[in-house]
């Protein structure tokens, strides 16, 4: 169905521009065709080994990354992959039983041995050795597994089928009303989960231009979208932080972009304003998890609502409020489960009977998050899985990170529970001051804290460090 879907657009829109590059090295929707069928007939002349070879795929180029994508998807599952260190490099291909892997340039792959099958000079295409006639009961149907950001623990390999994931890139794609004439950017790297399926997918699924520049500098993001006329722009609420910091923010033609898109992790209310009151847009949230793709998209025009709600579910996506197994009533605060067309299959080689609740005969799939659903769409107020238990009370650890943030000694700051010797849970707290030569102690924090917090939401240990550590997608990470 995705395959189907991109090669009918791409095979309508022939010579009109697909990839915009910074450099002038553009790409025109014939030649994305031309470079899949290369990698088409190569992977179809590999060794019939597998029913479902598993392809990690490390590229940085956009254009040959959507190229590969496009081939193995008709001959088997990608699996995006960001090289990290020699042990995490590891772990991917351990949990996946990854066949081959597409790359750009040497990684470390730990102890598992390589050999190069194939290369053009820009792209190498290794086997994997250990799994290279391995095979794993997967259904027919799955064309793609994402790694969960392992924010809170291991990294977990979700599954994905084709008529899912084609049902996400194209649900979204019509909310927002993609058209030919649009030029997409996002300064995101594709082999990015929310990159991939916010921008290059839906763009190229409707016939659109995508500006490509991966980049976190705010002045090379303004020189692209003022230079390419970029209509529709995603980043994540750090890059929007990171934006209005610099200059660059003001030298930009907010007025040839119809739509700004953020999803990923938390954004502030204040980003929200401040962004709004420089470019006169409001910026539009998508809801989305790991596991059940694109929830809501909130694309009000009301700064109000678009700060605080996330929009309404998308079609073919039902959304409840649980509480104790049972469904609870509008406004109500609970967690928050999805079923719908949209969801994955879970987790690759996990019991995934855990990630389910039935309700009324259907599968929800629990996102771990706190919320309710309004007349204004959803609401999401925290993380139950980041909900610490402190003496009897919840404790929401993004509610003593807004205190933190709002001190003017304090740049950053990430808040989680450990367990003491008696398997009681207190707080600590992580902080990145505005500046070392005028930081301060942990007695002054807490004395600060104190006056805008309860005495049990008080943080027990106070850690301060060079920098926050978060995600590529700027989620932070809670936890020692």
């Amino acid at each position: 169905m995705v395959l189907q879907k991109l090669l009918e657009s791409i095979r309508n829109s022939g010579d009109r521009k697909a990839l915009y590059y910074l450099n002038n090295n553009n790409y025109l929707y014939s030649d994305i065709l031309h470079k899949y069928e290369t990698y088409d007939r190569l992977l179809s002349e590999l060794p019939k080994q597998h029913d479902k070879a598993r392809y990690l795929v490390y590229v940085k180029d956009p254009f040959e990354y959507i190229c590969i994508f496009m081939a193995v998807i008709k001959h088997g599952i990608v699996i995006p992959f960001e090289a990290a260190k020699k042990e995490y490099n590891e772990m991917i291909i351990g949990e996946c039983k990854a066949n081959y892997i597409f790359m750009q340039e040497d990684i470390s792959l730990g102890s598992y041995r390589a050999e190069k099958i194939w290369s053009d000079g820009k792209v190498n295409l290794l086997g994997i050795d250990d799994y290279r006639e391995d095979k794993l009961q997967i259904d027919e149907n799955i064309i793609i597994c994402y790694f969960t950001s392992g924010t809170t623990g291991k990294p977990k390999c979700v599954m994905f089928s084709d008529q899912a994931l084609y049902n996400n890139i194209n649900s979204l794609a019509e909310l927002i009303k993609i058209e030919k004439k649009d030029v997409c950017y996002t300064p995101i790297s594709p082999m990015m989960t929310g990159a991939l399926n916010t921008i290059y997918l839906p763009a190229l699924l409707k016939g659109a231009s995508v500006a490509v520049n991966i980049t976190f500098l705010a002045g090379s993001v303004m020189k692209t979208i003022n230079s390419q006329g970029v209509t529709i722009l995603f980043m994540v609420p750090l890059l929007y932080t990171k934006m209005l910091e610099s200059n660059s923010v003001h030298l930009i033609n907010w007025k040839s972009i119809r739509m700004c898109l953020t999803s990923s992790s938390y954004m502030s209310e204040t980003i929200f304003k401040q962004f709004h009151d420089v470019a006169n847009i409001c910026i539009s949230s998508i809801y989305c998890s790991s596991e059940c793709g694109v929830i809501a998209v909130n694309y009000s025009d009301q700064i109000e609502i678009a700060m605080k709600y996330v929009g309404h579910p998308l079609k073919g996506t039902e959304v409840e409020v649980i509480k104790d197994g049972k469904i609870l009533d509008a406004g109500e605060y609970g967690e928050l489960v999805v079923a719908g067309i949209n969801n994955s299959q879970g987790y690759l080689n996990y019991d995934n009977s855990a990630l389910g609740i039935l309700l009324h005969g259907k599968t929800y799939y629990k996102t771990g998050d706190y919320g309710a659903i309004t007349e204004n769409g959803v609401i999401i107020s925290g993380r139950i899985a980041d909900t610490m238990n402190i003496a009897g009370h919840l404790v929401d650890p993004i509610e003593i990170e807004k205190v933190l943030v709002n001190y003017e000694k304090v740049e950053d700051a990430s808040v989680f529970s450990c367990i003491d010797d008696k398997h009681n849970e207190y707080i600590v707290a992580k902080v990145q001051c505005v500046n070392k030569e005028i930081c301060m102690d942990d007695i002054e924090l807490k004395q600060y804290c104190r006056q805008k917090l309860s005495d049990y939401k008080i943080p027990s240990n106070i850690i301060f460090v060079d920098k926050i550590e978060r995600t590529a997608n700027g989620k932070k990470i809670r936890r020692v």
